[in-house]
C-alpha cells in the first residue's frame, strides 16, 4: 500500500511540475487511454461515463451550496 501511495504522489508532483513549466499534461495519452479504447472499448465507455457522471455531479453539489449562500 505504501508504494501505490508513493506513485500517486509522483503523479501529482509530476503533474504540478508539468503546470509550472506552463505545460498542460496530456492525461488521455499518459494514461494509456488510447490503448484502452482500442482493446477494451467497453471498459473504456464504462469509465469515461463514470467520470462524466462523478464530475458532473461535484459541479451541481458546489453549484448548489453557491446557490444557498
Amino acid at each position: 500500500m505504501t508504494l501505490i501511495l508513493a506513485d500517486r504522489v509522483k503523479v501529482i508532483e509530476g503533474i504540478i511540475d508539468d503546470l509550472k513549466e506552463c505545460m498542460i499534461p496530456n492525461f488521455f495519452e499518459e494514461c494509456g487511454w488510447a490503448a484502452e479504447q482500442k482493446y477494451n472499448r467497453p471498459g473504456f465507455i464504462r469509465s469515461a461515463i463514470t467520470g462524466v457522471l462523478i464530475t458532473t455531479a461535484i459541479i451541481a453539489c458546489f453549484a448548489s451550496r453557491r446557490k444557498s449562500s
